[in-house]
């Protein structure tokens, strides 16, 4: 069962040979992954080019590493984006030294289930995550981009106030 205290690691592109893959990591001991895999402390925001070394030295691919500090990130927590070569065999290097390292694959999702539990972003912005993936036509990602930007969200926020004021009249 996953537990939102464990440091989590997968492939946030679509899966498959590509020019280029992304692997975010999130989680207590990101920070710290981060700057083991740069050599030292990682300045947030700052794109970061190197050679990903695994655990006994070899170098895996040629990346480019972005370090989010919590709260500002996706998650709500520390994270780290890795931008390697699409290639599945060098992807899937990359994910075994980061579970040798401490890591635990993410569950379907979880990275969005996060940033929902750490207040990032509210359900109906969680749910919209998975409309814009699957958006088939201009009008269906129209609306899921107005979702996921929180227009749902505050149209509700405005009813719940307005239907507070309307029993706060009442009852006074």
């Amino acid at each position: 069962m996953p537990r939102p205290t464990d440091t989590i690691a997968a492939l946030v592109t679509p899966a498959g040979t590509a020019a280029i893959a992304t692997v975010r990591i999130s989680g207590p001991d990101t920070s710290r992954l981060a700057a083991e895999l740069a050599g030292g402390s990682p300045l947030p925001r700052i794109a970061r080019h190197g050679d990903y070394l695994d655990r006994a030295g070899a170098v895996l691919d040629d990346v480019v590493a972005i370090y989010f500090q919590g709260p500002r990130s996706y998650t709500g927590e520390d994270s780290l984006e890795i931008s390697c070569h699409g290639n599945p065999f060098i992807v899937q290097q990359i994910l075994e030294d980061l579970f040798q390292r401490g890591c635990r694959p993410a569950e379907p999702g979880e990275f969005t289930q996060r940033a929902f539990l750490n207040g990032r972003m509210d359900l109906s912005q969680a749910e919209a995550v998975m409309d814009v993936i699957h958006a088939r036509s201009t009008r269906a990602l129209a609306a899921a981009n107005r979702q996921l930007r929180g227009a749902l969200g505050r149209r509700m926020s405005e009813l719940v106030d307005g239907l507070l004021g309307v029993l706060a009249r009442i009852e006074a």
